[in-house]
Protein backbone atom coordinates (compact mmCIF):
# COMPACT_ATOMS: atom_id res chain seq x y z
CA UNK A 1 0.00 0.00 0.00
CA UNK A 2 2.46 2.57 0.95
CA UNK A 3 4.45 2.08 -2.35
CA UNK A 4 1.49 2.28 -4.67
CA UNK A 5 0.06 4.77 -2.86
CA UNK A 6 2.79 6.94 -1.46
CA UNK A 7 3.73 8.06 2.30
CA UNK A 8 0.67 11.15 1.78
CA UNK A 9 -1.95 9.00 0.01
CA UNK A 10 -1.34 5.92 2.44
CA UNK A 11 -1.93 7.81 5.94
CA UNK A 12 -5.50 8.32 4.10
CA UNK A 13 -6.67 4.67 3.35
CA UNK A 14 -9.20 3.39 5.49
CA UNK A 15 -7.60 -0.16 4.97
CA UNK A 16 -4.16 1.70 6.34
CA UNK A 17 -5.79 3.28 9.29
CA UNK A 18 -7.07 0.10 10.73
CA UNK A 19 -4.47 -2.19 10.20
CA UNK A 20 -1.35 -0.06 10.69
CA UNK A 21 -2.67 2.75 13.07
CA UNK A 22 1.01 3.10 14.23
CA UNK A 23 2.62 3.41 10.85
CA UNK A 24 -0.14 5.97 9.67
CA UNK A 25 0.06 8.00 13.30
CA UNK A 26 3.71 7.90 12.70
CA UNK A 27 3.62 9.41 9.29
CA UNK A 28 1.83 11.56 10.45
CA UNK A 29 4.32 12.78 12.98
CA UNK A 30 7.76 12.82 11.33
CA UNK A 31 8.75 14.92 8.52
CA UNK A 32 9.96 11.44 6.19
CA UNK A 33 7.61 8.12 5.85
CA UNK A 34 10.51 5.97 4.67
CA UNK A 35 12.07 6.30 8.22
CA UNK A 36 9.89 4.96 11.15
CA UNK A 37 7.19 5.15 10.27
CA UNK A 38 7.99 1.95 7.50
CA UNK A 39 9.46 0.09 10.59
CA UNK A 40 6.15 0.08 12.22
CA UNK A 41 4.61 -0.62 8.94
CA UNK A 42 6.91 -4.23 9.12
CA UNK A 43 6.90 -4.62 12.24
CA UNK A 44 3.71 -4.25 14.14
CA UNK A 45 2.33 -7.31 13.93
CA UNK A 46 5.82 -9.18 14.59
CA UNK A 47 5.78 -7.71 17.62
CA UNK A 48 2.21 -8.56 18.46
CA UNK A 49 2.96 -12.15 17.90
CA UNK A 50 6.26 -11.90 20.45
CA UNK A 51 4.25 -9.88 22.91
CA UNK A 52 1.27 -12.72 22.65
CA UNK A 53 4.38 -15.64 22.79
CA UNK A 54 5.75 -14.57 25.78
CA UNK A 55 2.44 -14.00 27.81
CA UNK A 56 1.43 -17.58 26.52
CA UNK A 57 4.58 -18.60 28.57
CA UNK A 58 2.94 -16.92 31.80
CA UNK A 59 -0.26 -18.12 31.55
CA UNK A 60 -1.08 -14.15 30.79
CA UNK A 61 -2.80 -14.92 27.14
CA UNK A 62 -6.38 -13.86 27.62
CA UNK A 63 -5.32 -10.51 29.58
CA UNK A 64 -2.22 -9.52 27.29
CA UNK A 65 -4.37 -10.44 24.16
CA UNK A 66 -7.01 -7.77 25.49
CA UNK A 67 -4.53 -5.15 26.39
CA UNK A 68 -2.90 -5.29 22.89
CA UNK A 69 -6.26 -5.05 21.27
CA UNK A 70 -7.62 -2.02 23.51
CA UNK A 71 -3.98 -0.41 22.89
CA UNK A 72 -4.56 -1.32 18.70
CA UNK A 73 -7.76 -0.03 18.69
CA UNK A 74 -7.43 3.02 21.11
CA UNK A 75 -4.46 3.65 17.89
CA UNK A 76 -6.86 2.88 15.46
CA UNK A 77 -9.65 5.94 16.91
CA UNK A 78 -6.94 7.77 16.94
CA UNK A 79 -6.24 7.68 13.17
CA UNK A 80 -9.82 8.99 12.60
CA UNK A 81 -9.59 11.37 15.33
CA UNK A 82 -6.67 13.70 14.37
CA UNK A 83 -6.58 15.20 10.95
CA UNK A 84 -3.98 15.15 8.63
CA UNK A 85 -2.99 18.41 9.04
CA UNK A 86 0.49 19.42 10.39
CA UNK A 87 0.99 22.41 12.74
CA UNK A 88 4.21 24.27 12.49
Amino acid sequence: MAIKYGAADFQTLLPAKVLFPFAVLGARWVEFFWDIPLLLLFFQFPIYAVILTIAAFRSRTRSTALAVTVMHTIAVVACFAIDGTRHS
